[in-house]
């Protein structure tokens, strides 16, 4: 019977309550609710970039069969395609997208200085490590998720757009507290 591994969800949830009981139980509750949203965001990055992973070798086999005698290398871009197509797609979109919250989030825990350089840095290393797990899954169970250096393009301009939003917000909660102390 061929089976693949379709969510993370049971290894998530012990994975929380460590993290809880490691870092978080002495928290005050909003440092607990950003957290905990930053926790459960990368979760859901994970289970949509990495998840389904085939786990039976019959599974496996089959996937390299599928491919009609194309090699799993024509599953790996690593020439940009900066074109305004490709920039305005539905894929470099939806990647911009899903992290900028990654930018936002890191922000309101994590960063209180080089805010751009830190977002920009995390942001690539967060990409990275997806793509090449992406990677080491398509060659070992022929998984048929893509490496892409545009995902890393684009994943990276979303966090700068979370960035952005974090310093707009900043900014405006900023000015609030001043115009009430005058």
């Amino acid at each position: 019977m061929a089976s693949e591994l379709n969510t993370g969800f049971p290894i998530y949830v012990l994975v929380y309550i460590y993290i809880y009981f490691r870092y978080m139980k002495n928290m005050e509750a909003k440092q607990i609710f950003w957290f905990t949203s930053f926790v459960i965001y990368l979760f859901l990055v994970i289970d949509i970039t990495i998840f389904p992973i085939p786990t039976s070798l019959e599974r496996i086999q089959y996937n390299f069969i599928i491919r009609d005698g194309n090699s799993v290398l024509d599953s790996i871009n690593l020439i940009p395609n900066l074109s305004l197509n490709n920039i305005l797609s539905r894929n470099f979109f939806l990647n911009m997208v899903m992290f900028a919250p990654f930018g936002f989030l890191i922000n309101v825990i994590f960063i209180e200085s080089s805010r751009f350089k830190k977002t920009f840095f995390g942001s690539l290393m967060f990409t990275l490590s997806i793509e090449l797990t992406q990677l080491a899954l398509l060659f070992f169970t022929g998984s048929f998720k893509t490496v892409d250096i545009d995902d890393i393009v684009s994943n990276i301009l979303g966090s700068l757009i979370g960035l952005l939003f974090f310093s707009i917000l900043f900014n405006q909660i900023k000015g609030d507290k001043e115009r009430k102390e005058i």
